[in-house]
């Protein structure tokens, strides 16, 4: 049964790789600009700190939120993260204390993201039997059947009204037990609510909205 997470997320990056300008809308100034490339893969150190903040939650007998790889796009990036991307899933199977917000720009690569990781875990699983190996393909072929992580939000982002359908769209298809959007103040006529499967983050405050029984 979920706890309450505590109030003040943390941020967890298995990678780094923003690279380009991100998109605005006409009545938003420019954040941020041009963005360095950062091929920066840190994975395992990253497992390590989730770890610890597992600990530190089974002790407090609490969950804590964790924004996921907020420098970079977890499922957006491309084959030179699969390995990572692989750990980092493996990672939160086995952090149930956590819960992980995952957002993307491209909700459209999440399954095929999963189906990659399943694969790899697979080749590592023949290379190398073990019984947390085998719980972990089980856990993604669950995932991709229907029977999504309980500890994972799916989230998407709403920079304007160009695309924002199919984003959703998209979103929809991949089981998830909560998603949520995160949108810009350039798009505050997008009413996405728990009949549409989502909750919402508005102007970087998280309006908590109650999910429907089917999410």
């Amino acid at each position: 049964m979920f706890m309450s997470p505590i109030t003040a997320p943390i941020t967890l990056n298995f990678w780094r790789g923003w690279s380009g300008r991100w998109p605005t809308c006409a009545n938003m100034p420019e954040r941020g600009g041009l963005r360095p490339n950062w091929p920066h893969i840190h994975h395992l150190s990253t497992q390590r700190e989730a770890f610890h903040y597992e600990t530190m939650a089974l002790r407090q007998g609490d969950r804590y939120k964790v924004y996921t790889n907020s420098m970079s796009d977890f499922w957006g990036d491309g084959p030179e993260h699969d390995e990572a991307r692989r750990v980092a899933l493996d990672t939160m199977r086995q952090t149930s204390h956590l819960v992980w917000m995952v957002l993307t720009r491209q909700p459209e690569r999440i399954l095929d993201s999963l189906e990659t990781s399943l694969k790899l875990a697979m080749e590592e699983y023949a290379r190398e039997p073990n019984e947390s190996g085998r719980k972990f393909i089980q856990w993604l072929q669950a995932w991709l059947d229907g029977e999504a992580p309980e500890n994972i939000w799916l989230g998407t982002t709403m920079e304007g009204q160009d695309g924002a359908a199919h984003r959703v769209t998209e979103l929809l298809t991949v089981p998830a037990t909560k998603r949520f959007l995160s949108c810009d103040l350039c798009c505050p006529q997008l009413l996405y609510g728990p009949e549409h499967g989502c909750c919402a983050l508005r102007e970087g405050v998280s309006q908590r909205l109650r999910p429907t029984a089917s999410n």
